[in-house]
């Protein structure tokens, strides 16, 4: 073979080569994040609204997703005029806040959230919600149902921010857009809900 020839092959091999390696590392063999296709519903009798509401991911990509933030939002077309969105942050815990903090996220391994909604300050205070709405959040009874009939369309979206432990590069994964349609009455059973009758144990937690 023609020493030019041969040497522009293996020149545009090497360079393949460093281009597959790189988005392997980069892009192929990075954290992964998977959102339950639906939210858990679950009965909670020292809630006055009587339920809780919960979300799940896993991190299905083959290294670990360090430093990671979760939040959600709310999100309801059409309370101030027809076509504005108005986006609440929802909460992870009874004091507000409005963001939750994992560590860690190893390979394979998932987490299971629940939403204080009765606990987002501005719900409670908006003015474009109706009055109905705000008093049920201030007496802790508001149902995540209320909300999403709200408006002409409304949603919640979840999203996890993270750092890869390999690269350090920071990632966004963002869950589908939840609708009413997408609340089941059930626990999670891996990235499924299981319906159960709770009547029995309508107070127990339960860690999926």
């Amino acid at each position: 073979m023609d020493p030019v020839l041969s040497n522009f092959l293996g020149i545009i091999t090497g360079i393949l080569s460093s281009l597959v390696t790189w988005w392997l590392l980069f892009h192929g063999l990075v954290p992964r994040i998977k959102f339950s296709e639906f939210i858990s519903k679950l009965p909670l009798t020292e809630n006055p609204s009587k339920f809780k509401y919960r979300f799940k991911f896993e991190n299905v990509g083959p290294r670990a997703l360090i430093d990671a933030q979760i939040q959600a939002r709310l999100s309801i077309k059409g309370l101030q005029f027809e076509n504005s969105w108005t986006v609440f942050k929802l909460t992870f815990n009874s004091s507000g806040e409005k963001k939750a903090e994992i560590p860690l996220i190893s390979s394979k391994h998932n987490r299971v959230l629940r939403f204080y909604i009765n606990s987002v300050q501005g719900i409670k205070e908006s003015k474009l919600l109706p009055e109905e709405i705000r008093l049920k959040a201030s007496n802790g009874s508001i149902l995540l149902e209320d909300l999403l009939i709200l408006g002409s369309s409304a949603s919640m979206t979840g999203y996890v921010f993270g750092y890869d432990t390999f690269s350090g590069a920071r990632k966004l994964f963002i869950s589908k857009k939840y609708r009413i349609n997408d609340i089941r009455i059930g626990r999670f059973k891996e990235m499924d809900i299981v319906p159960k009758d709770f009547s029995d144990d309508s107070s127990r937690e339960d860690a999926g």
